[in-house]
């Protein structure tokens, strides 16, 4: 008895599932330093001018994607809402911005030495209540208590 075909998908399946280009999925499969790990093997020979991949493995590959990318997606939205409630865009990694939005753009209490770490921006969250911090701490993936 023969086995069964297995099913197949290429680049524009994968690229569909994970709302991307069809040129971000050849990079993720190509050796490039930008290739994603576990990007599933292609099944079609070398010389084939379009790689084909197993749905099953393809799946796998997505699900795992999506499960990275999730966490990004709340960041982003975190950092959307800081810069509505600023009225610009800051660079939120940027000690020297944070300070400059927080104690002079906002008028917030100082903290001391101006300190932007996670815990000072707590700190000045429970003493504020700022929902601009509170976006920020959100970015930063701290819970805001």
């Amino acid at each position: 008895m023969a086995a069964s075909m297995p099913e197949l998908v290429d680049y524009a399946y994968i690229a569909e599932k994970l709302n991307v280009s069809q040129q971000t999925v050849r990079v993720y499969a190509t050796g490039t330093k930008q290739r994603k790990a576990g990007f599933p093997e292609s099944v079609a020979p070398k010389t084939a001018r379009s790689p084909l991949f197993r749905k099953k493995d393809a799946d796998a590959f997505i699900q795992r994607r999506l499960t990275e990318t999730a966490g990004d997606t709340a960041q982003e939205e975190a950092a959307h809402s800081a810069f509505a409630e600023l009225g610009r865009e800051i660079n939120l990694r940027s000690r020297e911005q944070l300070q400059q939005a927080l104690f002079e753009d906002l008028s917030l209490p100082r903290t001391e030495k101006d300190s932007v770490s996670t815990p000072a921006l707590k700190k000045l969250y429970a003493d504020t209540g700022s929902t601009f911090v509170a976006h920020v701490l959100a970015y930063r993936g701290a819970a805001v208590e």
